[in-house]
């Protein structure tokens, strides 16, 4: 509810400042633009280095990613090029947004470097996010433990992701230990 107040802000600026509600329109929506292309390029580049984490890293996604966000700054580019030309200077704020972003996030790991490494994290779901503690103690898959694809962790569980319903049919434990929902048995 806090982000409204500010939400609500820059329409009645933009129509304050004496621009037509269209032309206003349309540069919010050019600015829109810009924000996704940027997001792409950032999730783009990043992808690899997450991939490399969680352990399913390979030389596909390097080059993936590397072309991706490559291609995504050239139609960010051109597109910046063609609004200067036809007059709309959205790019120079959005440019200067991202600037500021850049130089709030060095504050940040310069003043609080612990708090900018807990962006990003990798969660997996446990057993302990399914089930009451104690309800699956010692168990072990009846099936054989299948070989790790390549490139994943040796310490892959193969039954860590499987749905709960899946598990409710398999498992040899008491209903009430499976939450929620309890009157699903």
């Amino acid at each position: 509810m806090a982000v409204i107040p500010v939400v609500a802000a820059v329409p009645i600026a933009v129509l304050a400042s004496g621009i037509r509600p269209e032309q206003g329109l349309t540069s919010l929506f050019t600015l829109g633009a810009y924000g996704y292309l940027g997001s792409y390029i950032l999730a783009s580049a990043s992808l690899p280095f997450f991939l490399h984490r969680i352990g399913e890293n390979t030389l596909a996604n390097w080059i993936l990613a590397a072309f991706t966000s490559l291609i995504i700054g050239v139609i960010l580019g051109y597109a910046a090029k063609v609004s200067v030309q036809a007059g709309n200077l959205v790019v120079f704020i959005y440019f200067g947004v991202v600037l500021a972003s850049v130089v709030f996030a060095a504050l940040a790991h310069h003043f609080a470097p612990r708090r900018l490494a807990g962006v990003g994290i990798y969660d997996e779901t446990r057993d302990s996010d399914l089930y009451e503690p104690g309800c699956l103690v010692n168990y072990k898959p009846e099936r054989p433990d299948p070989a790790p694809p390549r490139n994943r962790s040796k310490s892959w569980k193969p039954w860590r992701g499987w749905a709960p319903e899946a598990l409710r049919r398999t498992l040899p434990i008491p209903c009430k230990c499976l939450r929620p929902p309890p009157t699903a048995c």
